[in-house]
């Protein structure tokens, strides 16, 4: 009596096609001067072991705690003020959102306005510092505010705006990268 296995073996072997038909013509045999056959995930492992080879023994991680002590401290001290703002602005988001597009208009504004500016505060504290760089965020404000003016007081066309949203942010987000980079260099990290 066949076990459920080996009737499942013989139902995959029956259900497989045949192979198809062999090459007339037989491989010549591999020479000196002819590379080995390597796969794709073999030339990927090569590559990553000769990388590993290269850099050396893994770098240490610092532990979190010395990394929340490198942090740059506002100006107002150890109290958590920009965290507050973002748990306030989140509250008046939510009520307001809850209240509806006709009577919340303004504590949506609000809302949104309270968390980004809390968040444009560390994140300005963090980047200029040299801390972390926050180069794609920054410049992702700074367009949005470009843009603004662009298209509320010029007026220009839908296409003259894009390309200008595309150069500013390109401009502004290499720029602080730059600034970033030299600062991270006076920091010393």
């Amino acid at each position: 009596m066949a076990t459920k296995r080996q009737k499942r073996s013989r139902a995959r072997a029956r259900s497989q096609a045949p192979p198809a038909a062999a090459d007339p013509r037989p491989e010549p045999p591999p020479t000196s001067a002819d590379p080995p056959r390597r796969t794709f995930l073999g030339a990927a492992r090569e590559a990553y072991r000769e990388g590993i080879e290269e850099k050396g023994p893994a770098r240490r991680r610092r532990p979190l705690t010395k990394l929340l002590d490198d942090r740059p401290q506002p100006l107002w001290g150890s109290a958590p003020i920009s965290e507050i703002v973002v748990v306030v602005g989140a509250i008046v988001l939510v009520i307001s959102l809850f209240r509806g597009p006709a009577e919340g208009e303004g504590g949506i504004v609000i809302g949104i306005g309270l968390c980004l500016l809390a968040v444009l505060e560390f994140t300005v504290r963090e980047h200029f510092s040299g801390f972390r760089s926050h180069s794609l965020v920054l410049a992702l404000l700074l367009t949005a505010g470009i843009h603004t003016i662009v298209v509320y007081v010029l007026r220009l066309p839908v296409a003259a705006v894009a390309a200008i949203d595309v150069f500013a942010f390109a401009l502004i987000a290499l720029s602080m990268r730059s600034i970033f980079d030299q600062r991270k260099v006076a920091r010393g990290s």
